[in-house]
């Protein structure tokens, strides 16, 4: 009889040291790397790592289409041992230009987040917007600044700083929105009229801190973007300080329903050795 409740004892410890080696929680928990490859975009969660109170990690975006894509954070959502959690609701939308790509650090926060060996993250609020779209009417726009403030449809649009020089044109404006649907700015399809009777577009800024080609703007708020030229060839008669300039919209203000695209599921998996 004590051979066997000795026998019992010992198999209920083994079950036990088993249970808390598999229900383990580690203070840092990273997990393994992890993409999706659809049609219209690739997704992949890079550096992903959690603790007890915060899951972070870098999503990448790559856009195969030759439409934007937008992306809502705050429509995701992090499943962990059958509980949900989500990024935080005011995370601006990231926008990736055709054929580009873009990455942005999701932070959820929560308890418990470094309890599961693993985890799903269901990434909805992904929408292609058509680079084709068709804008509201918009008066063209003379630089020097005449007129400071003009409406376009939905949008009322500000002229807040302007640089002109020989060298280089920066025209900045604020722009809000006021419809039912979605704004969108689309201001590289913006040009500008010179004396030589030619037209030309915006320059799309480059290097670490470039901008897509277009900014998303919800009902009631206002965002910030800026037009820049370069110097032009052509000598006195086209040195931007001296002569006018007009700037040509060119469907840059439109109002959008974006296409949503089906839901990826992510799932995480825990990266033991690194988690030791």
């Amino acid at each position: 009889m004590k051979k066997t409740i000795l026998t019992l004892t010992l198999f209920a410890s083994c079950i036990t040291v088993s249970m808390a080696q598999k229900l383990r929680t580690y203070d840092k928990l990273v997990y393994v790397k992890t993409q999706n490859d659809g049609s219209d975009v690739s997704i992949s969660i890079e550096s992903p790592v959690a603790n007890d109170k915060q899951l972070k990690f870098k999503l990448k975006i790559v856009n195969k289409t030759n439409d934007y894509i937008v992306f809502k954070p705050s429509e995701c959502k992090l499943m962990v041992n059958g509980k949900e959690f989500k990024p935080n609701a005011k995370e601006k939308e990231l926008v990736i230009s055709p054929l580009d790509n873009d990455s942005k650090v999701i932070n959820i926060f929560g308890e418990g987040l470094n309890a599961a060996r693993s985890c799903t993250f269901n990434m909805d609020g992904v929408y292609k917007v058509s680079s084709k779209e068709t804008g509201v009417d918009a008066a063209d726009f003379k630089l020097p600044v005449s007129k400071y403030d003009f409406s376009a449809g939905a949008f009322n649009v500000t002229s807040t700083k302007l640089y002109k020089e020989s060298d280089a044109t920066d025209a900045q404006f604020s722009v809000s929105y006021t419809g039912d649907k979605m704004g969108a700015v689309f201001f590289t399809n913006a040009t500008v009229l010179m004396p030589d009777g030619n037209e030309y577009s915006a320059t799309k800024s480059t290097g670490l801190f470039a901008k897509s080609g277009m900014k998303i703007i919800q009902k009631g708020t206002t965002e910030d973007f800026t037009l820049h030229w370069n110097r032009m060839e052509g000598g006195k008669a086209m040195d931007m300080q001296k002569v006018p300039m007009t700037i040509k919209w060119h469907n840059t203000f439109c109002e959008i329903s974006p296409k949503p695209l089906p839901t990826v599921v992510l799932n995480l998996e825990i990266d033991e050795t690194l988690s030791k």
